[in-house]
């Protein structure tokens, strides 16, 4: 929309002829508030007239929503890892450092080959390894050929 040309318009209250407030300077400009100001009315071409209580009312819902939409972006990451060393801690560095240690970390055992074993392989997280930059997972009957896919997500 292209309003350049055209000029936004304020519909101000005159002051009533009594008008005449007491007090100090904060009652003076209260009172002004309340008699003008919270009766004025902008108009904006293409969108019409806007009080100040409108504007105020929509400044509070697009923060409110700012705040939903912040809260729902959380810091996700989804990455292949190897196993160093069979039957061992492996540790895992973040690729970005999160926001804190409270994250949820989701391992999912990925084969490189074709290795039948009886007991099957595992792989557990160490709740106490995490920090904001990596954690610690302990791999049991995990070929060096494995890898691990890791899901890390902000709790």
């Amino acid at each position: 929309m292209d309003n350049t040309e055209e000029t936004i318009q304020l519909q101000v209250p005159t002051l009533p002829a009594g008008w005449n407030p007491k007090g100090n300077v904060r009652d003076v400009f209260d009172n002004f508030i309340e008699t003008v100001l919270k009766k004025t009315n902008a108009i904006i071409p293409g969108l019409g007239n806007f009080s100040i209580q409108d504007v105020a009312q929509m400044q509070e819902q697009i923060q409110q929503l700012q705040n939903e939409v912040q809260s729902l972006t959380k810091v996700t990451y989804s990455f292949e890892t190897p196993v160093v060393i069979l039957n061992d801690i492996t540790t895992v560095a973040l690729p970005v450092e999160m926001p804190n240690s409270d994250y949820f970390v989701g391992l999912t055992l990925i084969d490189a080959g074709a290795v039948v074993s009886t007991n099957p392989p595992t792989a557990s997280l160490i709740a106490s390894s995490r920090t904001s930059t990596q954690f610690q997972f302990r791999s049991n009957n995990l070929p060096i050929t494995w890898k691990v896919l890791v899901f890390v997500r902000q709790n």
